[in-house]
This record gives structure tokens, sequence and C-alpha cells, in this order.
């Protein structure tokens, strides 16, 4: 009886598709593209920036003089640049504060999104203006 119940079983999950064995595969957590991370501004490490940024939060190492930095531009977080183009690799977002990095247009309309944070080059501040009709939020998600 329980040798019928074994088989049974194995003949049901071959039907159904279903194997233990291999796990739902999940989508890629893909990072940013060189080209872009080679786009992010960096600089060297002086003393007048140590009021700004002290330690880098991946390596958690301080900063010295000469170090060469990356400043994430929507935050403003600044890391090694060996530490954060390791991690924006494979992760598209900052590692303190979980903001994309690099704005993005949408790919239905072209524009740029709107956030309450930023302003527009003009001098009006993004709230200001009304986004379009076919603005879809899930465009710019990683």
């Amino acid at each position: 009886l329980g040798l019928v119940a074994v088989a049974r079983c194995a003949w049901i999950r071959r039907i159904a598709g279903i194997n233990s064995a291999d796990p739902p595969s999940l989508p890629a957590n893909k990072g940013l593209k060189k080209k872009v991370l080679r786009s992010l501004p960096k600089f060297s490490y002086t003393s007048e920036r140590s009021a700004k940024f002290s330690e880098c939060a991946i390596c958690l190492m301080e900063f010295v003089v000469g170090d060469e930095i990356r400043v994430l531009p929507q935050c403003g977080h600044g890391f090694h640049v060996g530490c954060i183009d390791t991690w924006l690799g494979s992760h598209s977002s900052c590692p303190s504060c979980r903001q994309i990095p690099v704005v993005s247009r949408c790919h239905m309309c072209g524009e740029l999104p709107v956030t309450s944070s930023s302003s527009d080059v003009r001098g009006e501040t993004a709230g200001s203006r009304s986004a379009p009709n076919n603005y879809h939020v899930n465009a710019f998600l990683p």
C-alpha cells in the first residue's frame, strides 16, 4: 500500500510539472551599466570635505586625503570608487538609502519622472508640473 502511494504521488507530480529539485527562478537583480557608472561624479578626498564625508558606508573605512570618492547624484552619498562601483555592478540603488542613483526616462513618453524633491532646470518645482496621462511609475523601477 505504501509503495502505491509513493508511485501515485510521483506520477501526479510529474503530470503537474512540479519538480522539487528545480526551485523557481527569480529575475536577477541587475546593476548599472559600466557607461552609467563612469558618468557618475567622483573627486579626490580633501580635508575640506571631511565635514560632509567621513567614511565609506560599504567598507566602513574612514576617508583619507587623496582617496577617490564617487558621489551619487540623487542622494549625495559618497563612497570609495572601488566600493560603490562593485556595489552598483550588481545593485541599482544606493547602499545607504536605496534611492535609485540615476533617473531614467519613461519608456512610453520619454519624460523624466516627476518627484517632489527635484526641481526643473527652469526653476519650477516638480510638484507644479502635472504628469502626462500615460505616466507609469513602474517604468522607472529597475
